[in-house]
């Protein structure tokens, strides 16, 4: 079971990074688009844009630092990112989902179903039986680069799938 505890804990820890990451090279784009699809005023926005990078940062701290606290956190802050994206596609405005920063595919189903995998990640790690210090430095070692692709992959799974989406090529047209 450290495995899974390990690997569930590396995966989401990643995907925070990554998604904290992407958000602080560009806090003002974020405000922005807080302010376009919360459609809070402006004067606000770059508050919740900062308090949503701190929520991210704290997680990855508790994910690391923690163990079953680091799961609640992140079981809470992915369920109101769920709740946002629910939100932004019921509005039925073309609206990047804000995950990474500024850029990203607008939000759709798959943004639901990726958070939904990353919920239910965040429930295994809770629930998987957690020992003081689980899992041995080797495990940790070995399960990194699984665990960070993994996590990277999720948070871009909306790219991933336009990107392997096969369309049909002009060949008539030269460029």
């Amino acid at each position: 079971m450290d495995l899974v505890l390990i690997f569930c804990k590396l995966s989401l820890a990643a995907m925070f990074v990554i998604s904290t990451v992407t958000k602080l090279r560009d806090l003002p784009a974020l405000a922005e688009h807080i302010e376009s699809t919360v459609r809070l005023p402006m004067r606000f926005a770059p508050a919740l844009a900062r308090a949503v990078v701190a929520a991210e940062a704290v997680v990855v701290a508790a994910l690391v630092l923690a163990g079953r606290i680091g799961f609640l956190s992140a079981l809470a802050v992915l369920a109101g990112f769920t709740l946002y994206l629910a939100h932004v596609i019921r509005s039925g405005r073309a609206a990047s989902c804000g995950c990474t920063g500024s850029s990203g595919a607008d939000v759709s189903g798959i943004h639901l179903v990726r958070n939904g995998i990353a919920l239910a990640i965040a429930g295994t790690g809770l629930f998987v039986p957690q020992a003081p210090l689980s899992g041995h430095l080797l495990e940790y070692a070995v399960l990194a680069a699984p665990s960070a692709l993994f996590g990277g992959a999720l948070l871009y799974l909306a790219e991933l799938r336009e990107f392997v989406t096969l369309r049909p090529v002009d060949v008539g047209a030269r460029g």
